[in-house]
């Protein structure tokens, strides 16, 4: 049997994903971004997706800085899919539903997160999205969806 046969006759057999980024799984680091192969949540920046065995959240460094600065949500930076509503963060138009803007998707809203639905006096960014990750000040549901808790539906 050759080598390459072997690796994917194993691969088949281990039920190994070939749809995530290697590199984090089992080893603890919390440094997977998304897409990243995980185990559990302490191989991610964020949260591990056990069913697809795949982390959560932000595509890169380059991401997270931009939705800091701008103070957009995370969801369609440099992924191209032309699919970001909003207040979304963003690299190029290709990203957007309509265009991109400062590193902003302009447009309307995701409906399920429009500000008329979100609660007086806080800023859109974790409101429902469960990650843990809303800073003080942020929409929230619940405390799942702030780095403390969630009062009144603000992150404090």
């Amino acid at each position: 049997m050759k080598l390459s046969t072997a690796l994917f006759v194993l691969a088949v057999a281990t039920g190994a994903q070939a749809s995530c980024i290697k590199g984090s799984a089992g080893k603890g680091r919390k440094d997977g971004w998304l897409n990243y192969c995980c185990e559990s949540d302490a191989d991610c920046r964020e949260l591990c997706n056990p069913n697809k065995g795949t982390c959560n959240g932000y595509l890169n460094s380059q991401e997270l800085a931009i939705a800091e600065k701008y103070e957009c949500m995370r969801g369609s930076y440099a992924r191209g899919l032309g699919n970001g509503w909003g207040s979304v963060c963003c690299k190029s138009d290709d990203d957007c539903r309509e265009s991109c803007l400062k590193n902003v998707c302009n447009g309307p809203q995701n409906p399920k997160y429009a500000p008329s639905i979100l609660p007086k006096g806080c800023k859109a960014g974790a409101y429902g999205l469960r990650l843990g990750d809303g800073k003080k000040g942020q929409c929230c549901v619940t405390s799942d969806d702030c780095r403390d808790t969630c009062i009144k539906n603000k992150c404090n």
